[in-house]
């Protein structure tokens, strides 16, 4: 795979007015091999591919608006076009057969749009779909994560930004279910939109295959507010149950884990006690008090993940999370339920688990820019002038030696990994 620190990206060409399902199948094997995580079809624009999070273009020459129709049609089907015309959106899952051998996934997304001067254009974003599940150790998960990554009954929730690695986490922390706990069978069920990673071939016989659901109109289960029903008449032990992003989701989630089931979801937010918060915004307000303690009582580990530029091009990972431990617990159970997120908040930071001080040790240590470091932070640059200061770092004199935990994993794009130390450090 090419290491995009070192070398330039290359452009490939695409035959004009006539792209045929072969060339395009070699298009996305030759982009998915520079390690992207994402693609960009939009028509009167160049192809552009995200390696390293920065956007780079991949094709010789713009598309018109009539090539990324056809190229809709090849990844979607024909009626890709009339959907657009129809105001939807397209979600689905696509593989891309290059050989008998070698098979690319991605999600797709398809959206109508205005692009430059073609008011009525394509948007097509697809997201590539590792081969291989990695590890929990390859994505250097710290042991008080995997403590209580796996929890018999409860929600985990996984929150962060869109591409920020939250469906990759999950994956791994599955596949650590299935190799590594074989003591404690379960049955893994998942509801997702698409599929993104498969888990065939991990459980070896020792536990039930996980079942994986895709949800949506014309998909294998209708909508996501069928998920906890369906989930429990199924009896899997532990669940998937895509993002909580409205009341029925949210409602989905306390009911499984309140009965028996180890819960799994993500969330669009940027930090453990933001959840909390967020969850409570999907209710109207006299419902708070009830929401707040039926999620209290439920959650058992928030992780937030970041992910940031290097300074040597490639990718890191940051981590934030909070265990729902009695200490959480007593710390807010006197407080009114408006001041709970605030208070999660310092333990988080007290526990030494922010954003914060896991980017400050990573910006002594010469990894990451300043910039990168008011990014992860969430700080303004005044506000980051004064953490630094505070702590008797001048980032304009270069790295330094710090106390601070440094042992920060590089993220994973379309490929597991390596079992990579950025650092010589003691682990977090």
């Amino acid at each position: 795979m090419l290491d995009a620190a070192e070398k330039a990206i290359p452009r490939f060409h695409l035959p004009i007015g006539n792209i045929r399902r072969q060339d395009l199948n070699e298009f996305l094997s030759n982009v998915y091999d520079l390690g992207v995580s994402d693609i960009k079809f939009s028509s009167t624009d160049y192809v552009w591919a995200e390696v390293n999070r920065m956007w780079q273009p991949v094709t010789d020459r713009r598309l018109d608006d009539s090539e990324v129709n056809t190229i809709l049609a090849l990844l979607f089907n024909e009626s890709g076009q009339t959907e657009i015309g129809a105001a939807n959106a397209i979600d689905s899952r696509v593989d891309a057969v290059i050989s008998r051998d070698k098979v690319v996934s991605f999600r797709l997304n398809a959206t109508g749009c205005s692009v430059g001067n073609t008011p009525s254009g394509v948007n097509i974003t697809l997201r590539a779909m590792p081969q291989q599940i990695p590890t929990c150790a390859q994505l250097g998960l710290e042991p008080e994560l995997m403590d209580n990554l796996f929890p018999r009954y409860g929600m985990v929730l996984i929150v962060g930004t869109t591409g920020s690695g939250k469906s990759t986490l999950l994956a791994a922390a599955h596949r650590y279910r299935l190799e590594e706990r074989r003591d404690d069978p379960v049955h893994i069920l998942t509801y997702e939109q698409p599929v993104e990673y498969l888990l065939k071939g991990y459980a070896e016989g020792f536990m039930p295959e996980p079942t994986q659901t895709e949800v949506g109109m014309g998909a294998q289960l209708r909508s996501m507010d069928m998920v906890g029903p369906n989930a429990m008449r199924r009896k899997g032990q532990v669940i998937q149950m895509g993002e909580i992003r409205d009341m029925d989701s949210a409602r989905a989630g306390f009911e499984l884990g309140a009965t028996g089931h180890a819960a799994y979801a993500t969330m669009h937010t940027e930090t453990p006690d933001r959840a909390l918060s967020r969850t409570l915004q999907l209710f109207p307000p006299v419902e708070h008090a009830r929401v707040a303690n039926e999620f209290i009582e439920q959650a058992r580990l928030v992780i937030a993940q970041k992910l940031a530029r290097r300074l040597d091009g490639k990718v890191i990972a940051f981590r934030s999370w909070c265990v729902f431990d009695r200490e959480v617990k007593r710390s807010i159970e006197d407080l009114p339920t408006h001041q709970w997120g605030s208070e999660v908040r310092k333990l988080v930071a007290k526990r030494g688990n922010d954003f914060e001080s896991k980017a400050f040790a990573a910006l002594a240590d010469g990894l990451i820019s300043y910039e990168s470091f008011v990014e992860v932070s969430s700080m303004t640059r005044g506000e980051a002038n004064e953490y630094c200061a505070h702590r008797g770092f001048n980032p304009n004199a270069g790295p330094v030696v710090t106390s601070l935990p440094t042992e920060l994993p590089v993220a994973t794009q379309n490929a597991a990994p390596k079992n990579e130390a950025i650092v010589e450090a003691e682990a977090a």
